[in-house]
């Protein structure tokens, strides 16, 4: 059986190309070793989406290149590739692939030109995940073109996955253990308009709600243009959907969201008004930029303060990145990079206050918690309804033997601090 070690980076949409690939490699008999050195190929998923993203992946592929050896094959894939067609020169002939995003399907077929084996059924995906979660991708690509991002150039237009399949790896999915499932694409709120029959993000979410064995469902990654007073609505009405909304607004200050191509201040304003007044209930996590071109400072203290009168449950911040090929890469007032970082610790600062004040209100409350791991000593680690896997806040519980990794627990949260909660399970002990 041959041997392969991955190094998966970036976002959640890169771990499900990541899986989709062990999948069809695992029917193949390669195996997953945890160090290079063990392994007959080396392959790198990369993410490609801002500078930092394109230097960290850059530099593990020179790391792995420099630590290769003579049996070894060196495979690079996933969006660095896409953006950067003739990257693999950069490393000297070391890479012995430079496998673009359309040609992943393939990847069974390249590794067995070079290590032959038998052949048999791919596994539709190996997961990377807890087995009690993971992500479930309903489109890729975007049709969005803001002026900042790099991603429509990398992964093309949107295409929806058609609502049987989609259902169908949500089945196998909660077959394999899963019991929340997080629905991601670069804008899942326009999910279907692109199909023939249209098929709707409400609807799906209907069917995922509906799915024996899965207790919660939550969205991410939705843009604002997309949100529907339809999707608000369920918010109130499925037990199992989480009440939960990732939206990046990206900044308030009007003439900077226009010059991003983003919806207007009015608009947005007039939308979290909506949203909280038709799904109260809702935490609303978002993300901002500092330091986009044009940012002086009284936009930036526009957003500053918008962000503490929304209060928002959960919130991130990137420093813009010069992007080559976008748009705002071209325009006049470059903010310096080191305004840009200020500006986002200030944001951040502000955040903390407020995701301190929010957690305090859970004191003395008993929220469902699930657990994703437990410590050797018995202390256990899980999140609420209001949190997702790996960006928001962490419940530490104190030992109890209900809390195993997949079970939801009901937990009186005893403390707070700005971005973990403290509680114990309220579960009586068994005699």
């Amino acid at each position: 059986m041959r041997a392969l070690h991955v190094v998966s980076l970036g976002c959640a949409k890169n771990q499900v190309d990541t899986e989709t690939m062990l999948g069809r490699l695992a029917g193949h008999g390669w195996r997953l070793v945890p160090h290079a050195r063990e392994a007959d190929v080396l392959l790198v998923n990369t993410c490609a989406f801002i500078a930092a993203a394109v230097r960290e992946a850059q530099g593990v592929i020179a790391a792995l290149a420099r630590r290769k050896q003579p049996h070894q094959k060196l495979v690079v894939c996933g969006c660095l590739v896409n953006r950067f067609p003739d990257g693999a020169a950069a490393f000297g002939g070391a890479v012995d692939a430079w496998l673009s995003i359309a040609d992943e399907a393939r990847i069974a077929t390249l590794l067995g030109a070079w290590f032959p084996d038998g052949t048999c059924e791919p596994a539709p995906r190996v997961r990377t995940t807890p087995r009690h979660y993971a992500y479930l991708r309903i489109a890729d690509g975007c049709n969005h073109r803001c002026s900042f991002c790099t991603i429509p150039a990398i992964r093309g237009p949107y295409r929806s996955v058609p609502p049987a399949r989609v259902l169908e790896l949500a089945r196998r999915l909660v077959d394999d253990g899963a019991i929340e499932l997080n629905v991601i694409a670069q804008d899942t709120g326009s999910y279907g308009r692109d199909l023939r029959p249209r098929a709707s993000l409400p609807a799906l979410v209907e069917r995922l709600c509906a799915l024996p064995g899965l207790r919660w469902v939550r969205l991410q990654y939705l843009h604002p243009a997309s949100l529907s007073d339809e999707l608000l609505a369920l918010f109130g009405t499925l037990s199992g959907l989480c009440p939960y909304l990732d939206m990046p607004l990206q900044h308030i200050n009007d003439r900077i969201l226009r010059s991003m191509r983003r919806p207007g201040a009015a608009w947005t304003r007039a939308l979290l008004d909506r949203v909280r007044e038709r799904a109260p209930q809702l935490a609303l996590r978002t993300t901002f930029i500092t330091g986009y071109p044009g940012e002086s400072a009284d936009a930036f203290n526009e957003l500053l303060e918008f962000t503490r009168v929304q209060a928002f449950h959960h919130l991130g911040v990137f420093a813009y990145s010069r992007e080559e090929g976008t748009p705002a890469c071209a325009m006049p007032g470059h903010v310096t990079r080191a305004t840009a970082m200020r500006r986002r610790a200030r944001l951040l600062r502000a955040q903390q206050e407020i995701a301190l004040q929010l957690n305090e209100r859970a004191i003395n409350t008993i929220e469902p918690v699930l657990i994703d791991t437990r410590e050797p000593g018995g202390r256990a680690r899980g999140r609420r309804r209001i949190d997702a896997p790996d960006v928001d806040a962490t419940v530490h519980i104190a030992p109890h033997p209900a809390c195993v990794p997949g079970a939801i627990v009901p937990v009186r949260i005893t403390h707070a601090a700005p971005y973990d909660l403290y509680g114990t399970c309220a579960l009586p002990e068994p005699a």
